[in-house]
């Protein structure tokens, strides 16, 4: 920044980001799960979608996808979101019943 300041996050901000934890396949993010319309924070392209909101063919790929082992299908069902792009998968704390 100019000047030589630190760089800090404003208050609204840090709020978010304290929800967010973060590995290479799944993202814990209750505030963008109450966002239907919220883009996918690893391509920045495709839409997050619900299960019901995927096609039998894209279902079938979630099915295959690495959280499988972490996570039965209902649950997945329930509390996750993917991207049809890049194949992101978000999970919630917010119980969606699919």
């Amino acid at each position: 920044m100019a000047g030589g300041g630190s760089w800090v996050l404003p208050p609204a901000l840090f709020a978010l980001r304290k929800f967010q934890i973060s590995d290479r396949r799944v993202m814990i993010d209750e505030p963008a799960m109450m966002n239907p319309n919220s883009r996918c924070p690893r391509c920045g392209e495709g839409r997050l979608q619900s299960w019901s909101e995927l096609g039998e063919e894209e279902r079938e790929i979630v099915r295959r996808l690495p959280a499988s082992a972490d996570y039965n299908l209902d649950e997945r069902k329930a509390r996750h979101r993917w991207c049809a792009r890049c194949w992101y998968e978000e999970v919630s704390g917010a119980v969606d019943l699919a």
